[in-house]
């Protein structure tokens, strides 16, 4: 496993998780439709970074938004997640993972294992006996990373509309973590 720092995110690191958060989520699955990344992208990427900041800045005592950092030869974000205590779903506020990106560079090395292990042991901290995420069924690596995580799928989220360009239903996962 490569040597990765683990920490929160700070203020100067907002461009650089909008640039993986970008990546790994907003490219066009359509081929028809990358002749538009360039222009589209940098617009996407602004917009991911104004929102991520200003999650930030909020300082919301339940929030974080951790970063994985390779030192090679200077830091560079190469992965992050967030957590927050949500009570969207549930009648009772849980703790629940959100953006979980990796670089695609640094796929595969065990990256997310790390920050969803920090993320899990911070929801612990927060005195949270289970932690809940969202999945789209059709994301093959991160199924995979769940469950070999001991996440468990609850259910389909009923409300999911996929439209075509999107990777099945969304599902909905949960671990205890006692």
């Amino acid at each position: 496993m490569p040597a990765l720092e683990i920490r929160a995110a700070k203020a100067g690191d907002v461009d650089a998780i909008a640039h993986v958060l970008g990546m790994s989520f907003y490219q066009p699955f359509h081929p028809c439709l990358r002749f538009l990344s360039p222009l589209l992208y940098p617009m996407v990427r602004w917009g991911i970074a104004l929102d991520l900041g200003t999650r930030l800045q909020e300082g919301q005592v339940h929030h974080l938004c951790l970063v994985a950092l390779a030192h090679q030869p200077t830091p560079q974000v190469v992965a992050a997640l967030e957590l927050s205590v949500r009570q969207q779903f549930w009648v009772a506020p849980v703790p629940y993972l959100y953006n979980l990106a990796v670089a695609p560079a640094w796929r595969g090395q065990g990256v997310g294992d790390r920050l969803m292990q920090s993320a899990e042991k911070v929801a612990l901290s927060w005195g949270y006996p289970a932690i809940y995420l969202h999945v789209l069924e059709g994301n093959r690596a991160a199924v995979h990373l769940y469950h070999k995580r001991g996440y468990g799928c609850l259910r389909p989220d009923p409300l999911w509309q996929p439209f075509p360009w999107r990777q099945g239903r969304r599902l909905l996962f949960k671990k205890s973590l006692q």
